[in-house]
């Protein structure tokens, strides 16, 4: 996907230590959608991990790790983000609750098992046309 403008939601001017930083990023991409993420250093991860005394991040906050905090990094690893109909920056991003993740799991594990009767059978597994997601929320 095709990355319109990046935004940083910081002066990288007042970045004093570019190997020891994160900051919030806003994507725009060409289809319209916008994306805000975080973009930080691997030294910057020590730091956070030091200060909230925990050998690992939380895994609540997903960040972009660049090797340094500049300019033309940044855009790089947006840019790759953006690869592949933005999915990077979809996971990076989401903002899924429990409930969907389950509905998802669900139906992944329904379509295994569709495939696998069908390949039992001797059947054709050309399932791309089978209604396997039910978007009826009172069955949830």
């Amino acid at each position: 996907m095709k990355v319109e403008s990046i935004t940083f939601l910081s002066d990288l001017k007042d970045v004093k230590e570019i190997f020891d930083y994160n900051m919030d990023v806003s994507v725009n991409l060409e289809n319209g959608r916008n994306y805000v993420l975080v973009v930080g250093t691997p030294k910057n991860l020590l730091r956070l991990m030091e200060n909230e005394k925990s050998d690992f991040l939380s895994p609540e906050d997903p960040i972009v790790i660049v090797k340094k905090m500049t300019k033309e990094v940044v855009e790089e690893a947006i840019k790759a983000y953006a690869e592949d109909d933005a999915y990077c920056l979809k996971f990076y991003s989401a903002d899924l609750d429990v409930k969907t993740l389950d509905v998802l799991k669900n139906r992944s594990i329904a379509r295994d098992k569709l495939l696998d009767d069908l390949l039992e059978k001797g059947e054709s597994i050309d399932i791309e046309n089978y209604d396997l997601i039910d978007f009826n929320i009172n069955n949830l």
